[in-house]
C-alpha cells in the first residue's frame, strides 16, 4: 500500500511537470509568433521602401502613398486620359 501511494505521488508530480512544459511550449510558441509578425512587418517596410526608391528612380519624384505602382504597371504603364 505504501508503494502504491508512492507511485501515485510520482505520477501526480510528472503530470504537474508536463503541465509546466506545456505552458513553456505555449509561451515559446507565442514568442515565436510575435517575432515572426515583427519580422514580416519589417520585411514589408523594406519592400515598401525599395518600391518607393524604384519609383523615384523611374519617374524622378517621390510618389504619394496611393501612387505606388505594382511591378506589372511599371512594365506596362496605363496611359493617363
Amino acid at each position: 500500500m505504501g508503494t502504491k501511494s508512492g507511485i501515485r505521488i510520482q505520477e501526480s508530480k510528472s503530470s504537474v511537470q508536463k503541465l509546466g512544459t506545456k505552458r513553456r511550449r505555449r509561451r515559446r510558441f507565442i514568442a515565436l509568433l510575435n517575432f515572426l509578425s515583427l519580422y514580416k512587418n519589417e520585411c514589408n517596410q523594406q519592400l515598401q521602401n525599395s518600391r518607393l526608391r524604384l519609383f523615384s528612380l523611374l519617374y524622378g519624384q517621390r510618389p504619394r502613398q496611393n501612387q505606388i505602382p505594382n511591378f506589372f504597371s511599371t512594365l506596362f504603364p496605363i496611359p493617363q486620359t
